[in-house]
């Protein structure tokens, strides 16, 4: 414990580079010059998005990643499941899967000083039916051109993880990898895999175990169950071994009569001793 606390090797490999943690909902920053807002992603899809309140912003900070509300670190190209606005005719509140392509940070904003984003570019995706072989749901992107969102940092549920749909594709292992211990090379090797065909044909890996609560929802619901089948195939299941066992001449739910099988084991019995 010693060693975690005291800031050391084992403590970097946690993840702890002895700073104090960053709060929730912030930021961090890639090691880049300002930029105007004519050079992000988000002014060429919202050219009159409003900016950490400021009304004449002095440039812009790319973010690479973000702290989400409930503790998940998020980088940009990122997956997370968000709260989408509630529906215009149910009116309930949805959760959506997207990725993350842009966060900016105005310079100069409250934003700025307490290192919060002030606005995460969402692309959003539709979840669809389960593709085999993996049995998990198809990501599509949603619209033409790509749709996308603006988001603040409260929207953001949980993260998630997709995978390359590589059955399709056929995609191989192209070669190895060498694994690392303790940040020096080894001599062990796992397959890399080269990705081929469309590099956005992505499947929703529903086997994580955290945020089960926020997975749930796009799990495939289960079919309704035949009360009447469930009892027909109950009792077929117990006659079954029944049948199997019976003699030759026994009627269905009687047991064999003794009394007969005694008398034919004695006249056999005689019939040997003759």
């Amino acid at each position: 414990m010693a060693l975690i606390l005291t800031g050391g090797i084992v403590s970097s490999y946690l993840g702890d580079d002895g700073a104090a943690p960053k709060p929730l909902g912030t930021v961090a920053l890639l090691m880049t010059d300002k930029l105007m807002f004519h050079d992000t992603q988000t002014s060429m899809l919202f050219p009159q998005a409003h900016m950490g309140g400021a009304a004449d912003p002095s440039g812009f900070k790319v973010c690479k990643g973000i702290i989400m509300m409930n503790g998940d670190f998020c980088p940009v190209y990122g997956w997370v499941i968000y709260q989408a606005a509630p529906h215009a005719v149910e009116g309930e509140e949805r959760t959506e899967v997207g990725r993350i392509m842009e966060i900016l940070r105005v310079m100069g904003s409250n934003d700025h000083r307490y290192q919060r984003p002030s606005t995460i570019l969402i692309e959003t995706w539709d979840v669809g039916a389960r593709t085999a072989p993996y049995h998990m749901p198809q990501l599509t992107p949603r619209g033409h051109p790509r749709h996308r969102l603006l988001l603040r940092v409260q929207d953001l549920l949980c993260t998630v993880n997709t995978q390359h749909n590589c059955a399709r594709h056929n995609c191989l292992s192209s070669g190895a990898r060498v694994v690392r211990q303790e940040r020096e090379r080894t001599e062990q090797t796992i397959p890399q895999v080269e990705h081929r065909g469309d590099p956005r044909d992505y499947v929703l890996n529903l086997c994580q175990m955290r945020d089960a609560s926020l997975m749930a929802h796009f799990h495939a619901p289960r079919p309704p169950l035949n009360r009447e089948d469930i009892i027909l195939k109950g009792a077929a299941m117990e006659v079954a071994p029944r049948t199997s066992t019976r003699q030759p001449g026994q009627r269905p739910g009687h047991p064999a009569p003794r009394g007969r099988a005694r008398a034919g084991m004695a006249s056999a019995s005689v019939s040997h001793l003759h």
